[in-house]
């Protein structure tokens, strides 16, 4: 969605008139509805013979949910790949873990698609000349255990891994459109909104995400502590309003 500009003020102690809301909220809805007015839909510019019909597909597509809706003014992509919904057993069983002790990744930007069954959770599709309006839904987590260790006869017990932390990014065409703060030890669901202008062209969208480790202790502890990344869902979906 472009940006709008407040046309009525509310300033503070004053009273709220009916023309301050109505005339805000108008151009709200202009954008909505395509900015469909007199300056670029001219009176008799449409006939009956350019009514179409919208096309729509709901469909599941490599254990992914794929959606697709183009219409007059805008079009709509998603895909989603959510446990329970697609492969999992229940809310607390992800559908991959990143081992981040013995799997391959970098410091920098990994991308999800690499992992698991995330290979064809992005969006790949025509767009038209405009704006892209979307949001990335992510929920995993990247929690911290506790060791035990032995010194000088004495049994220490401390946490491990409280302060790694998980960032999450949007790509468009492999450039960087919206990111996370650092994410702490935790479950969270993230959302994600980005807004990017775009021209007629092949459009690419995926998620992308990266970590920071590090050691403990530095002596010999009990077991073998790890904290990986567990992906329980990702989600994309855009909008593309045509000019």
């Amino acid at each position: 969605m472009s940006k709008t500009y407040t046309k009525r003020p509310i300033q503070r102690f004053q009273a709220v008139k009916p023309e301050n809301i109505n005339d805000n909220v108008e151009a709200t809805i202009q954008q909505v509805n395509g900015n469909l007015n007199a300056n670029n839909f001219p009176v008799a510019s449409l006939h009956f013979d350019k009514f179409a019909a919208p096309t729509y597909q709901d469909q599941t597509s490599n254990g992914n949910l794929v959606l697709s809706y183009e219409g007059a003014t805008q079009n709509y992509h998603r895909v989603k790949r959510w446990n329970v919904q697609q492969g999992g057993l229940d809310v607390w069983t992800p559908l991959h873990s990143i081992d981040l002790q013995t799997d391959n990744w970098s410091s920098g930007w990994n991308k999800l698609v690499d992992y698991g069954s995330f290979d064809y959770t992005y969006l790949d599709f025509d767009a038209q000349e405009g704006m892209l309006v979307g949001c990335a839904l992510i929920d995993f987590m990247h929690g911290y255990d506790r060791i035990v260790y032995q010194q000088d006869e004495t049994t220490f017990r401390i946490f491990y891994g409280f302060d790694w932390t998980t960032q999450w990014a949007v790509f468009v065409n492999d450039t960087k459109v919206a990111e996370t703060s650092w994410v702490y030890a935790q479950r969270i669901t993230c959302n994600l909104p980005f807004k990017v202008p775009v021209g007629s062209q092949k459009v690419k969208i995926d998620l992308r995400w990266r970590a920071t480790t590090s050691d403990a202790v530095n002596t010999n502890y009990q077991g073998n502590p790890s904290r990986p990344i567990d992906i329980y869902g990702a989600e994309l979906w855009v909008r593309n309003v045509k000019r």
